[in-house]
């Protein structure tokens, strides 16, 4: 099917591997998202497993179907995979379960086998169970009082909308690819993408810190990691791909907060470093009330970029006024 953003595949490369399994890679390409002049480059290796043995497997590419095959191998096309069929009347249902990793099929099985396969095997009300215990401790996290059903519903579903991002961007045993596109492996934190900075720095990520202090440090140290690799804090991360989308740097005062709030598990002469690269930051038209570094201050005995407001004249000209109070 068509997509917003028109994905192309540079290659595919696809494979039975046994009775009950495939795996391969999947090279995908997006020019000019959003900002139309940053692209996004990544592979996707996947693993799926079959809880029944295979009966065929076929393949399409483009308007090419093939039919009793192993394997597919193909470079730049529109459209591609495979597609497995199971005998209906031994096996009328078919489970299925699969990993995937931005690294290597290797670490795709990895994780399938960490994640799904070792702590639940094939129990499918298993997997569905601890997914509703894990998701109802989340939303736990805040609770409310109201006698109108829809009203619970409406604020838990809002709750969970707010957590469906960042996402984590890493395998089982530490790898992920950074932001130059090289594979790192770091067992220190937990690496994360899909930072939606533009939407998120002014409710979100400080609504974060609150209820998710746990997640505040791996977040944190991987705005740090994308700073090192591409030489500013994230604007709108995507798969490890910097979009740049909208203007401005949101990522500077979604940091801000966390440092300013007082919470350990990273350099902050890193973080110090990281905000200083953006002195000054320009305030983007537009963009409603936002905090950029100024002048320096002293925070926790030593020199750190201050909280400054840009907030728009009538003219539609910004200004610069700084707010004392936001720094505690």
């Amino acid at each position: 099917p068509e997509t917003e953003y028109g994905i192309q595949l540079k290659n595919v490369s696809v494979k039975r591997v046994g009775e009950r399994r495939i795996e391969g890679s999947c090279h995908q390409f997006s020019p000019g998202v959003w900002s139309h002049d940053a692209d996004q480059d990544y592979v996707l290796h996947f693993v799926v497993e079959f809880d029944r043995p295979i009966l065929r497997v076929g393949s399409w590419k483009d308007d090419v179907v093939a039919n009793d095959i192993r394997e597919l191998s193909s470079g730049p096309c529109k459209y591609a995979g495979l597609f497995v069929e199971f005998d209906p009347v031994r096996n009328p249902v078919v489970q299925v379960r699969s990993g995937i990793s931005l690294v290597s099929v290797e670490n795709a099985a990895q994780n399938l086998a960490a994640e799904v396969t070792e702590p639940f095997g094939w129990d499918f009300e298993a997997v569905r169970e601890a997914t509703r215990r894990a998701w109802n401790g989340e939303l736990s996290k805040i609770r409310i009082e109201t006698a109108d059903p829809a009203v619970r519903r409406i604020f838990y579903t809002a709750l969970y909308h707010t957590m469906i991002a960042p996402s984590l961007f890493c395998d089982v045993n530490g790898d992920y690819r950074g932001a130059n596109g090289a594979v790192r492996r770091d067992t220190t934190f937990t690496n994360y993408t899909t930072f939606s900075l533009w939407d998120t720095y002014r409710a979100a990520h400080p609504l974060l810190t609150l209820i998710h202090p746990e997640k505040v440090g791996d977040l944190i140290n991987t705005m740090l990691r994308i700073h090192e690799q591409q030489g500013k804090l994230p604007v709108w991360h995507l798969m490890g791909c910097e979009t740049d989308c909208m203007v401005g740097n949101p990522g500077i005062p979604a940091m801000a907060d966390i440092v300013l709030k007082g919470y350990g598990g990273f350099d902050k002469e890193l973080a110090y470093e990281a905000l200083g690269t953006h002195l000054p930051e320009k305030v983007s038209e537009g963009m409603e009330l936002p905090v950029c570094c100024a002048e320096k201050i002293e925070v926790e005995g030593r020199k750190a970029p201050a909280i400054a407001l840009g907030i728009r004249t009538s003219r539609g000209n910004a200004r610069y006024v700084f707010v004392p109070e936001l720094v505690h």
